[in-house]
């Protein structure tokens, strides 16, 4: 595996790239490999993923991303991420990780460097500049508290540069510097030693004047803006310039012979020069300045054409002309610009034979000599071009088709074209795509437009105005124009205006600059196409809005527009080949954030009320029946809740239970935000109830408590009994679970009177389970054996699964009076399970019977089948309750039977699982069991103590009041003894 943070973040294997998932799982990643193979605690990196104010399911986020980043990177060998004590670590074995090879070519060539091997030193440096792909993790960057670390990355590349420029002119080759050096000198103008190897580049090509202009340049910018004059070497390379016409060089070793011819000594521009005029407000894209400039100067036997796409506003034609501008010595025969306006409606756009014409009259060909057909109009061009040196810029394409005429054939020329489309149909020698500016760099444009002074006096509302404009260079621009044309303005207020999505993009727009207007042409372009998969892309632009996601996939998209699931993908890819959606990972897109609010405005205005409505009803459904279809694959056979979900999600069933849970955690960002925006929708609710189990599967206990409570409040709002019936029973269940089983009894009973009044009988016997298990958790044991032998009375055995959970109720309760009855129950409730092939149940019956041996003092028969209990929780068909519970009793027997060392390292594993859920009445459970296993162990004391001072916080509120007890003897008893 191949792990890249010299660029972009990335991961390759033998098969190619592997999707990471969304921002925060990448950020994950980029902040363990950061740190490779070394512990990186669990606050920093929720403060790294969700800031200063974490959610307050943070944790069991955390454990999702965690879980997604794992089976991102699964493949043979030990697992890559480790759980530590408070914290994870990444493993990264040698040669994986081009940070650490980048590190140690850096240190050879320092070596080769010191002892004046040039050669050598070229090789070494050239190999550690080879793995740089861009800024240390690109758009990242601005969100990792690694500023340090990743400006020791940037200082090694500018060192290694220095290093091979200098090789490289001791070397004697000297004319293929000048490009790149022209472009670092621009791109670093206070950075002296690139400005001296670019003087005695030109100088010993014989450019003394441009090597002259670049030293007088460097004094001007020193002294304005350091109020200093150059250094030494400078100085020094100042009077080698000076002192005349260089001599040949004389290569101490031999250059390798170009393949094609070389441009011109001293290039005098003689042609058209139609590139647009530099903006001033330009700023950073460093990286893509000197990839661009070198490539387009490259030396290769075809003429390079570089394709630089992204989404409207991001900045192409800008960096486009910067570029143009900067390498425009190297084409002494002219530089072309023609936009070809491919973004726009087909009539407007320029077709290729205008486009040939307009080219040829600027190199003076007569309109009256240019051919009518296409092919020899383009063999013209080609004819016109051959034995020049002519950069041509080819501005906002909208096709291959339209480009592909327009194309030099001969050495000396070059192509840049800018597209929101990557042109894949185009033969071209670098596709480079632009992203939204980095933090540090938009920061930095609006110092330059607004005045730094003014921008830091509000720096955590800047950073928000930038966050809130997705960073986008336009809306940037923009709001940078608003805040200067008006002085009393605060970022503040701007902040607050920006922060009202439903009219963010009336505050992006000013005079002739506008993100709506910039967006407005791409869809007019798939609107008025005469491509069917165009106008399905257009539609598709503006009916996204309706449903705000993470990320978007072809099935629920195929909802939103009652189209089949190919016709959808079809239209997501066209949008993400116009740059308008980003495919995040094979089959799954995202939008920018004011794409989506250009896509919402875009419903409210051309679909009615009542078109919306339909398509996000269709897309709730999907959602409500894809989540049932997950949770009747999980539950057990026979159950009350999985006839029900059955009935409602018969189209979405899932092969197993691994391709259910599966889809379930991807989904999860998205099911999320589907219930906070639409629980009041009439299928909110039938949501929620499809989505309980699979969350009380995977252990999301208090997101599900909070989801329940709206719900709850939803359904008394419109009436629905069966809403209120369900959102109680599920309710007493996250209570449970939290160790509040007064509250917890309350709810149930409340969904018990509901169940009776409905008729509905399965459910009845269903809460009336759960009744008796709080009463017996409460202490309440007669009128909990009452409740649980009417369950069985009712039932008759018709119903194997509630006969099973009354049977296991009726063992826990046995278990305080005669452990050896309850031991009889609850095999008589492991047969039941066993008949009906549910291995949840199964793993819960063995605990009880462990629990039950151990009321008995017989800890070596409880063992077994605790052990049988975690090996069943660790297949497909138990979840974390279960796996937690059979832990809980694993620990418990293995300290009784002092078996410390292993008692103790599963009471790490316990508390691990715990730590990875909102729950903290387990956690407090397992830091009990920790404490006693560190007392056991013959740990300092003090180790002991802080785990049963820690569960003592985080029980002391349950209804647990037997171990609340023993907690505050065993505190006092250490109390007494110190």
């Amino acid at each position: 595996m191949r792990f890249t943070l010299l660029g972009p973040l990335a991961v390759r294997d033998e098969a190619g790239s592997r999707a990471i998932g969304t921002r925060k799982v990448q950020l994950l990643l980029a902040l363990l490999l950061l740190e490779a193979n070394r512990p990186v605690s669990a606050e920093r990196i929720k403060l790294t993923l969700w800031g200063e104010r974490p959610p307050s399911t943070v944790n069991a986020s955390l454990y999702n991303h965690v879980a997604q980043l794992r089976r991102a990177l699964a493949g043979p060998g030990p697992e890559r991420v480790a759980r530590l004590h408070q914290g994870y670590s990444l493993r990264v074995e040698p040669g994986e990780l081009d940070a650490e090879e980048f590190a140690e070519h850096v240190q050879q060539a320092r070596q080769a460097y010191l002892a004046e091997d040039w050669a050598r030193t070229v090789r070494r440096a050239s190999a550690a500049l080879a793995l740089w792909r861009g800024e240390p993790l690109a758009e990242l960057a601005g969100s990792l508290d690694a500023g340090a670390r990743l400006s020791t990355y940037a200082q090694a590349r500018l060192q290694a540069l220095e290093w091979r420029f200098d090789a490289e002119l001791a070397l004697g080759h000297h004319h293929g510097l000048i490009p790149e050096l022209t472009a670092l000198a621009g791109e670093h103008p206070l950075h002296e030693p690139f400005h001296r190897q670019l003087m005695l580049a030109l100088h010993r090509t014989g450019r003394q004047s441009d090597a002259i202009a670049v030293h007088q340049q460097l004094v001007r910018t020193l002294a304005r803006e350091l109020g200093v004059t150059p250094g030494a070497d400078v100085q020094a390379a100042h009077r080698e310039v000076l002192s005349g016409p260089a001599p040949a060089p004389t290569p101490s070793a031999p250059a390798p012979e170009p393949a094609v011819p070389a441009p011109p000594a001293a290039p005098v521009a003689s042609g058209p020069a139609q590139l647009p005029r530099p903006t001033p407000s330009f700023v950073g894209r460093g990286d893509e300045l000197a990839v661009l400039a070198a490539h387009l100067t490259e030396r290769q036997a075809e003429p390079p054409v570089v394709v630089l796409s992204g989404m409207p506003g991001v900045g192409k034609s800008a960096l486009a002309a910067r570029v143009g501008r900067q390498l425009a010595a190297e084409f002494p025969d002219g530089q072309l610009y023609l936009n070809l306006r491919g973004s726009t409606a087909s009539p407007v756009a320029v077709a290729p034979a205008e486009a040939l014409e307009q080219l040829l009259g600027a190199l003076g060909v007569e309109a009256q000599q240019v051919p009518s057909d296409l092919d020899a109009a383009a063999a013209l061009l080609r004819s016109t071009l051959a034995g020049r040196h002519v950069l041509i810029l080819l501005d906002d394409a909208g096709s291959a088709a339209q480009v592909r005429s327009l194309l030099p054939g001969a050495f000396g020329c070059a192509v840049l074209v800018t597209s929101r489309s990557p042109l894949a149909a185009l033969d071209c020698t670098l596709r480079l795509s632009l992203t939204p500016l980095p933090e540090p760099q938009a920061l930095a444009l609006l110092d330059k437009v607004v005045g730094a002074e003014r921008v830091a006096a509000e720096a955590d509302a800047a950073r928000r105005v930038l966050e809130l404009c997705g960073r986008l260079p336009l809306a940037v621009r923009v709001v940078a124009a608003r805040l200067v044309a008006r002085p009393s303005l605060s970022l503040a207020t701007l902040c607050d205006q920006l922060d009202d999505e439903t009219e963010r993009l009336d505050h992006l727009a000013y005079d002739d600059l506008s993100v709506r207007r910039s967006l407005a042409l791409a869809h007019r372009a798939l609107t008025t196409s005469a491509d069917p998969v165009d106008r399905l892309a257009a539609l598709a632009l503006r009916r996204l809005g309706a449903i705000a996601l993470v990320e978007y996939e072809a099935a629920a998209v195929a909802r939103l527009l009652d189209c089949p699931a190919g016709r959808a993908e079809a239209a997501l890819a066209r949008l993400a080949g116009v740059a308008l959606l980003e495919e995040l990972r094979p089959g799954r897109y995202g939008l920018h954030d004011l794409v989506r609010d250009f896509s919402r405005e875009l419903g409210l205005r051309e679909d009615g009320e009542q078109e919306r409505g339909q398509a996000l009803g269709r897309a709730l459904r999907w959602y409500a029946d894809q989540a049932g279809g997950t949770s009747v694959t999980i539950l057990p056979a026979g159950s009350g809740r999985g006839r029900v979900l059955d009935e409602a999600a018969a189209d979405a069933a899932f092969a197993d239970a691994a391709a259910a849970l599966d889809w379930y955690d991807q989904e999860v960002p998205n099911l999320g935000v589907l219930i906070e925006q639409h629980l009041a929708h009439p299928l909110g609710p039938v949501l929620v109830r499809a989505l309980t189990p699979v969350m009380q599967y995977r252990g999301h206990w208090s997101t599900l408590g909070k989801i329940n409570d709206l719900a709850l409040a939803a359904a008394r709002e419109t009436g629905d009994r069966w809403a209120q019936a369900f959102s109680l029973h599920d309710g007493a269940g996250t209570l449970f679970i939290a160790g509040d089983f007064e509250a917890a009894l309350a709810r149930v009973e409340q969904a018990l009177e509901l169940w009776r009044e409905l008729g509905a009988h399965t459910f009845e016997l269903a809460a009336s389970n759960n009744r008796g298990t709080l009463l017996e958790y409460l202490g309440r044991y007669e009128e909990a054996a009452a409740v649980i032998e009417g369950v069985l009375e009712l039932d008759q055995g018709a119903d194997d699964y509630t006969r099973a959970v009354a049977l296991n109720n009726l063992g826990n309760l046995y278990e305080h009076t005669d452990p050896l009855k309850a031991i009889e129950a609850h095999r008589r409730s492991l047969e039941l399970g066993e008949g009906i092939s549910v291995p949840g149940f199964q793993c819960a019956a063995h605990s009880n019977i462990g629990f039950a041996y151990l009321r008995l003092g017989r800890p070596a028969e409880a063992l077994p089948h605790f052990e049988q209990s975690v090996e069943l929780a660790d297949g497909e068909g138990s979840d974390w309750l279960a796996e937690y519970t059979a832990r809980l009793g694993f620990v418990q027997s293995l300290r009784e039977l002092t078996d410390h060392r292993q008692a103790l390292a599963e009471s790490r594993r316990l508390l691990e699982l715990t730590e990875t859920q909102q729950d903290t009445y387990s956690e407090g459970l397992a830091r009990h069991q920790y404490g006693l296993a560190l007392r056991a162990a013959g740990e300092p004391a003090a180790a002991a103590v802080e785990q049963w001072s820690q569960a003592l916080r985080l029980l002391e509120s349950t209804d647990n009041t037997a171990v609340v007890t023993e907690l505050r003897d065993l505190l006092a008893a250490d109390d007494a003894q110190g």
